[in-house]
Order: structure tokens, then sequence, then C-alpha cells
């Protein structure tokens, strides 16, 4: 081979070599770019997700709060009747006088309309006993004799009670015996002006509202629960169904949609408010 010959052999494999140095750099460097604004996008609407989820559960909340400022609450269980104790009939459903019935009927139409600031399926006042007072499901106001004297069994009835005047206790979700699927739920007591609590104001919100906050234009989105179970998933719909009244019997865990080695994913979600990582699909 000659000398000429020898040098542009050689010049050409060190510009191939040098073109494909610098164009696997130049992808690395766009494909690192893209990733980047990738999970700066996706953070982003993390965030947006985020605070829509705080703002709902705040203003549900704060809404609670101030529904429980209107006087007739404390008027109403302020009677001599109310505070004398529930009265029922041989059938055993309670019975009202005239003036726990007006005052029972303006809190009724109270509740309709908070209910209907929300996707609320069911709202209702029940006092130390057990004994619901009033009740709506779905706008819809309960009669008398379905009125229940058994919520003292009821997962959130005890700690509603440990809460202060303007507190709210948030219920892990479980499943509405009144609709029939599965809810989470927010309650604030009663209190009188002696710093009695007579009773709780509740209410039921169904779980899609979590899947109703997601969108899928950065890809799949999931909302999971401090124990690991996805309870809303743009992928794959979280039935609305009651499959069971266990949550690991009723939600799938974070586990089936990342492999059984995701518990590190599921550890920094926990410790950490923002943050992202990477696995491999397949």
């Amino acid at each position: 081979m000659k000398i000429r010959s020898q040098l542009i052999f050689f010049f050409s494999i060190v510009i191939v070599f040098s073109i494909g140095i610098s164009s696997y750099f130049a992808i690395s460097y766009t494909e690192s770019s893209i990733l980047d604004a990738e999970i700066t996008k996706m953070e982003y609407h993390n965030l947006e997700i985020m605070h829509e989820v705080e703002t709902l559960h705040q203003r549900a909340s704060d809404d609670l709060v101030f529904a429980l400022k209107n006087p007739k609450f404390v008027e109403y269980f302020e009677l001599p009747e109310t505070k004398a104790g529930n009265v029922y009939d041989e059938n055993g459903v309670m019975q009202f006088t005239d003036a726990q019935r007006e005052l029972k009927q303006d809190l009724e139409q109270w509740t309709y309309h908070f209910q209907n600031k929300f996707d609320v399926d069911e709202t209702c006042i029940i006092d130390v006993t057990g004994q619901e007072h009033a009740r709506l499901v779905l706008s819809q106001i309960e009669v008398d004799e379905n009125l229940s004297s058994e919520e003292a069994s009821a997962p959130f009835f005890e700690p509603s009670f440990t809460k202060q005047k303007d507190e709210v206790h948030v219920q892990y979700p479980y499943v509405s015996p009144d609709t029939e699927r599965w809810v989470f739920a927010y309650t604030s007591p009663v209190e009188l002006g002696t710093g009695q609590k007579p009773a709780i104001y509740h209410f039921e919100m169904p779980m899609f509202v979590f899947e109703n906050l997601l969108d899928a234009r950065d890809g799949r989105m999931l909302v999971v629960d401090p124990n690991g179970y996805i309870i809303a998933d743009t992928t794959n719909s979280v039935t609305d169904e009651v499959l069971s009244s266990q949550p690991e019997n009723q939600f799938p865990a974070f586990q089936t949609a990342f492999g059984d080695d995701s518990s590190s994913i599921l550890s920094e979600m926990k410790l950490n408010p923002m943050g992202d990582g990477s696995y491999f699909d397949g």
C-alpha cells in the first residue's frame, strides 16, 4: 500500500472513529437532555397533581369545619329533649319532638347544600351513643326508619371524638355500609359552649375522586396509599366494584406494577417529598 493510500486510510479511520465518538456523545447528550426535560416535566406534573390532592383534602377539611359553624348544630344538641336522651318507638325507630324535627330539617337542608359541593356519597350526624340523627346518601334525605343506631362500631367513631373543635379526623379507606363502595371519610365533633362533644359530623367521599385527578399526558400515573396499595392508576383503572372489605384483597400492591424489587422505590417515595428513579419494564 502506498504512503498516500496509507494516510488516507488512516485518516479515514480516525475521522470515522471521531465522528462515531462525537455522534455517540451527541446522542447521549441529547438523550440525557430529553430525559432531564421529561423528568422535569413529570416532576412539575406530579406537583400539580399533589397540589390538587392536597387542595381537595384541605378544602374538604375546611368546608367541614365551616359547615359546623352553623349554630343550629349546637341549638339541636342544647335542646332539653336532646340532652334527655334518645326516645324510640316499639319498632326501635328514633322519635323526634317538634322542636327537634324543625332543627333536624334545617340541618338536613344545610347538609344537602354542603354535600353538593363535592363528590360526597354520604353525610350524617351521629351522637355519642352511635345513633344517627340525620343522614343524606347521594343527596337523598334518609327517613327516620333508616337511621342507624349502631355507628359506634364504625372505624371513624372513636378517633373522631378525640378531636378538638375545628379539628378533622381523616379515616383510612373502608367499605361504606350505606353506598357499598370504598370511601374515605372526614369527621369533626360538634362542640357545645361547655366543651362537651355530644356528636360528630361525618361525610364520605368515593375513592374514584383520586382517579379523576389523574391524567396520562406524561405517562402512567398512580396514587399509592401509605401501605403500598394502588388506589388510582391511569393505565389500569382500579375497580369501583367491592371485591373485599380488606384493602389487601381489594387494591393491587405497588409491586404488581413495578415488580418485586420495587420496594426501594416505595421507600424513597415515603422518605422524600420529591425525587426520581428508574426501573426496567419487561
